[in-house]
């Protein structure tokens, strides 16, 4: 059983890294990043990491699972002050886009403006993403990530709950 803790800046090389490895051959990441060739784990992982540092400066849920010590799983929640301000995070941002060719950060935007559309009018938290080691999936750390997820929703007031979407159907049970 794992241990669900909050991560803090020290864990967001090592959680970038569990996500890229998580992600690396879910469909929706490898029609992201298709004109990335052989840097495509280099910059999902670049992508990920950056991820992780803004749950780290704004303050908004980066949670992970320890499995006898070691980061098996991560979930990243966007909090409810949904407008980062931060200038060095956007500089950031804005050079890694920049650093991945025009089609990927092309895609990637596109991707967030679909998602801002669709999103529930409630406030409410957002589950970005959560991953698992492959070698530890099916253990039940996913699960109790996304209960975490859920009892830092329920214990902030203006949160109507947590959102999230999958692009595969295997991931609805959860």
């Amino acid at each position: 059983i794992s241990e669900i803790v909050s991560l803090t800046e020290e864990w967001v090389d090592e959680a970038g890294e569990v996500l890229a490895d998580a992600f690396h051959d879910y469909p929706l990441t490898r029609y992201l990043f298709e004109g990335s060739g052989a840097r495509y784990h280099v910059e999902l992982r670049s992508s990920f990491r950056l991820d992780c540092l803004y749950r780290v400066e704004l303050g908004w849920p980066f949670l992970g699972a320890l499995a006898d010590g070691k980061l098996v799983g991560v979930a990243l929640v966007v909090g409810l002050n949904r407008s980062p301000e931060n200038s060095a995070l956007r500089k950031m941002e804005s050079s890694l886009l920049s650093s991945f060719g025009a089609q990927t950060a092309t895609r990637l935007r596109e991707y967030g403006d679909m998602k801002s559309r669709r999103k529930p009018r409630r406030r409410h938290m957002y589950l970005e993403s959560m991953g698992v080691l492959a070698g530890h999936r099916g253990e039940g750390h996913a699960g109790r990530l996304l209960r975490r997820a859920h009892q830092i929703s329920e214990t902030t007031p203006a949160s109507a709950g947590v959102g999230l979407d999958t692009q595969l159907p295997g991931n609805l049970p959860l």
